[in-house]
């Protein structure tokens, strides 16, 4: 049974009544991607998807290492997303000429994605992130540490936010 709202005086929010509710995948689909009144927000990355059960040719059984490239095969896949810093921790210092942060960030996916601890973002070194980039380079690499799944009340995923961390290591 769906429910429906006596007041017929409802407020307008984001073209939705407060009473229908907000289409958070869409709204969140929106944001990253645009639509027709909006540009997109996103910025373009590849996600290093790796599957866990095959081992790749650099994987070593002697050492149970990838050695001079990674030990899973993985399918690389481009996509939007939105990256903002993670939160501040009591270890970090504030110093008299600025503050060190963390090499860790938090990336926000749409609920399609397919993300694993373990996986790896790629951020890309294109000039234009509004288009579908054609040719691109890998500029900094990071580690997915967690993901956390964000629910709506009908236990459904909204979208994925994912820390990450700065990794230095290239092959």
């Amino acid at each position: 049974m769906q429910w429906q709202s006596s007041n017929n005086n409802s407020k307008q929010f984001f073209n939705t009544t407060m009473a229908d509710g907000i289409d958070l995948r869409q709204e969140f689909h929106n944001i990253i991607y645009g639509n027709l009144t909006k540009r997109p927000l996103g910025h373009w990355v590849v996600i290093r998807h790796f599957n866990i059960n095959e081992k790749s040719k650099y994987w070593n059984a002697y050492s149970k290492e990838g050695v001079g490239g990674p030990p899973n095969t993985y399918k690389d896949i481009l996509i939007r997303t939105r990256r903002v810093p993670n939160p501040r921790t009591n270890t970090e210092v504030t110093e008299k000429i600025g503050d060190i942060f963390s090499d860790q960030f938090v990336y926000y996916f749409e609920y399609t994605t397919v993300l694993q601890v373990g996986d790896q973002v790629f951020e890309l070194d294109v000039q234009d992130h509004t288009n579908i980039p054609t040719i691109y380079n890998f500029t900094d690499k990071y580690d997915i540490k967690r993901v956390h799944p964000y629910r709506m009340e009908n236990g459904n995923t909204q979208y994925y936010a994912v820390i990450c961390e700065y990794n230095a290591i290239t092959y």
